[in-house]
């Protein structure tokens, strides 16, 4: 029988991560166990946790391990254990009743699947699907980011799906591995997609699998952790799976001069600014940058 492990990572969030296993809970059609790792949380989550939901499997892990070292535990979890799916789940997004049950239907050995998720704020809107590569700017193309969510209702093949739902069946995980650990935060689920790819492995959308998430993309407002984080990991993801000229590189190295350059003249009017969090967003950047070109990965 097909059972679904629904992994779920939180951190100090235990508002979001309730309603996520309750949509869990609330499937129809699949049989699913929600795999909910506390990353190391210093408020009340896994009292929260444990309380509303006592059968739920708690893995505890004692710091915080990122998003990829908080999925990797429950994966591994789950590849010891007799679940035929894995499911990722972002801890602020919810599932709608059927979406596991269409995941499932539509999935096969060699298919990474995601969903069509929408804005949990307005559902008439899409989060984002996932994207393509463009090979001449050097990132993803997003696809469906923030268009009308009667849009894409048939199913996309891309380069990679959003890893707020990533749907697959335990041998892709078994032949491609587990998330790369020192992404930490962002990009991870890219560089999964493109591994699979690299075996012979689709992925694609599955326009009938709902979702709700909160997102970021819709938040208008950048945090400077994950400025650093994007932009760090964006230059391991050309370190892998790139292979760039000496040219390309310096265009790298020349771009991230000039945001430093842009960073030390606004540095200057900090005390004074009115838009602090601009010059909060450069310093930000030109850390991950600095940081990516010397190799210097995993939690900031």
């Amino acid at each position: 029988m097909d059972h679904i492990a629904v992994i779920i990572v939180n951190y100090n969030n235990p508002e979001d991560t309730l309603l996520s296993i309750a949509s869990v809970y609330a499937s129809t059609g699949v049989v699913c166990t929600p795999l909910v790792v506390d990353n190391g949380s210093t408020d009340d989550s896994t009292a929260r946790i444990a309380t509303a939901f006592p059968d739920v499997v708690l893995l505890k892990n004692a710091t915080n391990e990122g998003f990829t070292g908080g999925n990797n535990r429950a994966i591994q979890f789950a590849l010891k254990h007799s679940f035929t799916h894995i499911c990722l789940l972002n801890n602020d997004a919810t599932v709608s009743p059927e979406c596991l049950h269409e995941l499932l239907t539509h999935s096969d050995t060699n298919t990474i699947l995601g969903g069509h998720l929408r804005n949990a704020h307005n559902h008439d809107i899409l989060d984002h699907l996932g994207g393509i590569w463009n090979s001449e700017q050097l990132h993803f193309d997003l696809v469906g980011a923030c268009e009308p969510a009667t849009q894409f209702t048939t199913s996309l093949s891309l380069d990679y799906v959003c890893g707020c739902l990533l749907f697959a069946h335990r041998t892709i995980f078994e032949n491609v591995g587990l998330l790369y650990a020192p992404y930490f935060l962002y990009w991870e689920e890219s560089d999964f997609c493109f591994r699979a790819k690299e075996v012979g492995c689709k992925v694609q959308t599955c326009p009938t699998a709902i979702a709700y998430h909160k997102g970021a993309l819709q938040k208008g407002k950048k945090s400077p952790n994950g400025v650093y984080y994007t932009t760090r990991n964006r230059l391991l993801f050309l370190k892998r799976h790139a292979s760039l000229t000496w040219l390309e590189w310096w265009r790298i190295l020349r771009f991230a001069l000039r945001r430093c350059k842009h960073f030390l003249l606004h540095l200057f009017q900090y005390p004074y600014s009115r838009n602090r969090h601009r010059i909060e967003i450069e310093w930000a950047e030109v850390q991950g940058f600095f940081h990516g070109l010397v190799g210097r990965f995993g939690k900031k």
